[in-house]
């Protein structure tokens, strides 16, 4: 009964962010943490003994990649990355994500996820659906791809 609490929180959480990052593109930090807690307690619900080291590799490597592309854009010489390229929200949205996942699961996840929504958000810019320099709305999509990835391991269980 607990994991599936959990669950709800997150979805609706994930709901949440979906809902304010793909309509106003601003964000409250109240779901990241709901977000992220809910997670943190499911993990140590499904592997008492190894949470914490899960935990922190998943936070850790969010952490070097976050500093990678700092450092990737700064050699190209952009200046203000969080307000032009990545948002405080997506950061918040890696680090909530990385609350739920075994290390190996997460990247598969965020790999897959990243992969899927480049893709559509291309066939979005190439239809000219969207405008040329329209932000993407990362922590919103992955939101949306996390509540798929839940809906679909409750309905495979």
């Amino acid at each position: 009964m607990a994991y599936i609490s959990l669950v709800v929180i997150g979805l609706l959480s994930c709901v949440w962010i979906a809902w304010e990052d793909l309509k106003s593109r601003y964000i409250h930090i109240l779901p990241f943490l709901l977000l992220g807690i809910s997670g943190a307690i499911y993990l140590y619900l499904s592997f008492p003994k190894e949470w914490y080291i899960y935990l922190l590799l998943n936070l850790g490597g969010v952490g070097i990649l976050m500093l990678l592309l700092g450092l990737i854009y700064r050699w190209k010489g952009e200046k203000n990355i969080l307000d032009n390229k990545l948002g405080l929200g997506d950061i918040f949205m890696f680090g909530s994500l990385a609350c739920w996942f075994m290390p190996k699961s997460f990247w598969s996840f965020f790999s897959l996820n990243m992969c899927v929504w480049a893709g559509v958000y291309g066939l979005l810019q190439i239809t000219q659906f969207l405008p040329k320099n329209y932000p993407i709305p990362l922590a919103g999509l992955l939101a949306i791809g996390f509540m798929v990835y839940q809906l679909g391991l409750m309905l495979l269980v």
